[in-house]
């Protein structure tokens, strides 16, 4: 994986909880207008920095766009016991410049 992923993590090995959270993605990731974020994370961290910390029953996941004040910036959880993605957590937003302000 590109340097633009990290991974905090206590009792699960980055590799495994790299592939939960790819699996989930790939199952649940396309939210229509707000992106399509079901791809493999070496993909998606060509356009994102990709933070992944696990949690006691989660790994909590936030994607930045790469390139400042453009594009999209994302956080979910995607749940240990099942891999969904927990639809509650999910919050999207886009990355604007801040406005000119007039003199």
């Amino acid at each position: 994986m590109p340097e633009s992923l990290e991974y905090t993590g206590r009792t699960t090995d980055r590799k495994s909880a790299i592939a939960s959270v790819e699996r989930a993605l790939l199952r649940h990731g396309d939210w229509g207008p707000y992106g399509d974020f079901s791809r493999p994370l070496n993909e998606l961290s060509g356009e994102y920095k990709i933070t992944i910390e696990e949690r006691p029953d989660s790994f909590s996941v936030t994607c930045i766009s790469a390139v400042s004040n453009s594009g999209f910036e994302v956080s979910f959880s995607v749940l240990k016991k099942d891999l969904s993605i927990d639809l509650h957590s999910v919050v999207i937003g886009v990355d604007c410049p801040p406005p000119e302000i007039g003199e």
